[in-house]
């Protein structure tokens, strides 16, 4: 098994190019292309803020504070990621990707047992999940329990066979 990390890279280039493209042409601050672009590449605090002071929908608002809290997170900002995560999840508890983000800010704190815990949770939520299944076959393959660690890698590769995180 060859993993890479807990989290994805960047594939969408060329979506980026799209958007970006598109972003030029729309007029008005917050655009589908710019928050499409906030969403996914730029990592402007006070822009996704100021989406978070404008959003009403809890569901839709859940998502922007887990992208705060990936951003606080690739900053080394733990604290705040993790309030940005919890956050997250006040406004939407069926959150899976916060439930998951939240899980590997605990897992690489050496809080196992909270990170194990958030992860039961995203799976109790969804147990098909790709990535949450991912994140936990990771942590076994971490643990060096390598049976448990194909299982679960199995099963992210059965549910999105396109999975570039996870070879065998």
């Amino acid at each position: 098994l060859s993993i890479v990390s807990f989290e994805q890279g960047l594939y969408w280039q060329q979506e980026e190019i799209l958007l970006r493209h598109t972003q030029r042409h729309e007029i008005g601050t917050y655009t589908a292309a710019s928050q499409q672009i906030l969403m996914k590449y730029d990592q402007n605090i006070p822009a996704i803020e100021g989406v978070l002071m404008l959003e009403k929908d809890p569901i839709i608002k859940s998502m922007w504070l887990n992208r705060l809290g990936s951003i606080y997170r690739s900053q080394g900002q733990e604290q705040k990621a993790i309030q940005s995560f919890q956050s997250a999840l006040e406004k939407n508890p069926k959150n899976v990707d916060a439930l998951n983000a939240l899980a590997v800010v605990y897992l690489e704190k050496g809080n196992a047992d909270k990170g194990i815990e958030l992860l039961k949770k995203s799976l109790s939520l969804d147990s098909q999940y790709s990535e949450t299944l991912k994140l936990c076959g990771i942590y076994f393959y971490r643990q060096h329990d390598v049976e448990h660690a194909k299982q679960f890698l199995s099963q992210a590769l059965f549910y999105d066979p396109d999975n570039s995180q996870v070879k065998e």
